[in-house]
């Protein structure tokens, strides 16, 4: 017999803060893409998946998607995250 674990609700990371507001958020699901303009696999991303309307719809229904220049955020693109 196969049994099924129950489901855990997923959190980020924005669960371990201390700020009320970002933990009002820490159970919605973040797609994160960053990007440059000189990178190959980045507009293929875009085209395949961004440009996609089925596939946009699914974003828009199920995460929070940010979209980040890693050019201009390099600063924040660079920043290894802490071990948890």
């Amino acid at each position: 017999m196969n049994e099924t674990a129950p489901s855990q609700k997923a959190f980020n990371q924005l669960a371990e803060s201390k700020s009320p507001y970002l933990l009002q958020h820490a159970d919605n699901p973040v797609f994160l893409s960053i990007g440059y303009a000189t990178c190959h696999w980045c507009h293929v991303m875009a085209h395949e998946s961004f440009e996609d309307t089925e596939v946009a719809d699914y974003l828009n229904e199920h995460f929070v998607s940010i979209k980040v220049d890693g050019e201009e955020r390099a600063e924040q693109v660079m920043t290894p995250s802490p071990p948890r």
